[in-house]
């Protein structure tokens, strides 16, 4: 089974205007791939770079070097022709579900919204569950609250 996410030869540092910053890298040479249904952990110190690694896996800030692979395509490529049917196949999952669920909201409901904004439909319950069974989790949640 090949890759579905592939980083190789990733490197990114954010411009602070100052050349005495020129040599400080944020991310130097990383290099990971994940199988599809894999689990990847990203342990670091506070600042090391973990969360800008997640950003511009997901399109939301360009590296300064390196190649991302999702799915067989450069992200970089698929980001210029289409970057909204990127988006759809790649998004973040948040730490705290306290923090990412709206409280007022059904776990179901929450799930359904970029469903709704994206594809102007509404899911039903079993593709809601099947979403759930995919990450290792109860269909059950479905109607609990975060």
């Amino acid at each position: 089974m090949s890759a579905l996410v592939e980083v190789r030869n990733l490197y990114f540092r954010y411009a602070t205007g100052r050349r005495s910053n020129a040599d400080s890298w944020t991310l130097t040479d990383i290099n990971l791939s994940l199988k599809a249904s894999g689990t990847l952990g990203i342990v670091g110190e506070s600042g090391s770079g973990k969360s800008t690694l997640i950003r511009i896996m997901c399109g939301l800030i360009p590296a300064n070097k390196g190649e991302i692979v999702f799915d067989g395509r450069n992200i970089n490529d698929w980001l210029a022709r289409d970057g909204r049917g990127y988006r759809t196949r790649n998004q973040i999952v948040f730490q705290n579900p306290r923090r990412s669920l709206d409280p007022r909201m059904t776990i179901g409901t929450s799930l359904s919204q970029p469903i709704r904004a994206l594809e102007r439909r509404i899911p039903g319950t079993a593709e809601l569950a099947s979403g759930l069974d995919r990450v290792g989790l109860s269909p059950t949640l479905l109607d609990r609250y975060p």
